[in-house]
């Protein structure tokens, strides 16, 4: 009770043997954006984070895992890819090591939240992932909602990605040299990118791959690789990892089902040889 009444300060060493209860992903920046992108990414791949305000100016982004434990190699592939592919750089990750080989080892310590010190503060104390970072207010009804991870859901995570055992980037194969039954204007721009209007494009190949039966987790794999084709002009930024998760969302909406042959953005990419072209021509 000593670190609840701000007498004593306590923390933990996450890694046991091979397995960890916990991770935790140390963002240094007072900005609340990078730790938010991250929560909602893992949450499309629906792994339950939790966001708190760190001691010093940054955060700490939670996850907690089930009596089992998981592998704490596999956890650090799937947090490493995650803020990889929101181009987060030099995030600390707990824990940082794979395995402790003998007890004399403990990896490494990480402070836990609730510090009594700072009861009158925010610091230390779990928020809400909006930009404004209210700190929650019952903070015992909240830790008892708390939900725990899987080792299954890490597996599957990994096996979707085709991250392997030991890469924690996910391999590259040519996806969009595959064309999924989808007609001649969806291969276009998904084999080629496009450069302008990139979210409605999204949009539209996120629908035509919903159409062809594709999951949603693998369509959304498909789109982050085609995004780095795109060109964009005028100096415009590629499309990034969240707005494609958000585009995929909304293609994958049941009341959305067109290709949008009727789109003057789609239209550019038509073909003669699209049948469903000919009804609108």
């Amino acid at each position: 009770m000593s670190t609840l009444w701000g007498k004593d300060q306590f923390g933990v060493y996450p890694l046991i043997g091979t397995k960890t209860y916990m991770a935790v992903a140390d963002f240094d920046s007072k900005d609340p954006r990078p730790p938010i992108d991250l929560i909602k990414l893992a949450e499309h791949y629906e792994l339950p984070v939790y966001l708190e305000k760190s001691e010093s100016k940054g955060f700490h982004v939670w996850m907690f895992f089930d009596r089992e434990g998981v592998s704490a190699k596999k956890i650090n592939i799937v947090l490493q890819y995650l803020l990889g592919e929101l181009n987060l750089k030099h995030i600390e990750i707990f824990p940082k090591q794979d395995q402790i080989i003998n007890n004399k080892q403990f990896g490494n310590f990480i402070n836990t939240p609730l510090f009594g010190k700072y009861q009158n503060d925010s610091k230390t104390k779990f928020v809400k992932p909006t930009i404004n970072t209210p700190v929650i207010e019952n903070q015992w009804q909240f830790l008892k909602s708390i939900k725990r991870n899987t080792q299954k859901q890490i597996d599957e995570i990994i096996a979707i990605n085709e991250l392997g055992d030991q890469n924690p980037y996910p391999k590259k194969h040519p996806e969009s040299k595959k064309t999924y039954g989808l007609p001649p204007c969806m291969q276009k721009i998904l084999e080629n990118g496009v450069t302008q209007n990139q979210r409605i494009a999204c949009f539209r190949l996120a629908t035509a791959l919903k159409k062809t039966g594709l999951s949603e987790e693998h369509s959304l794999k498909i789109l982050i690789q085609w995004s780095h084709k795109n060109k964009p002009q005028n100096r415009q930024r590629i499309i990034s990892t969240n707005e494609i998760i958000e585009q995929t969302e909304w293609g994958y909406k049941p009341k959305y089902n067109s290709y949008g042959c009727e789109d003057e953005v789609i239209k550019s990419f038509c073909s003669s040889e699209c049948n469903i072209q000919r009804k609108f021509d």
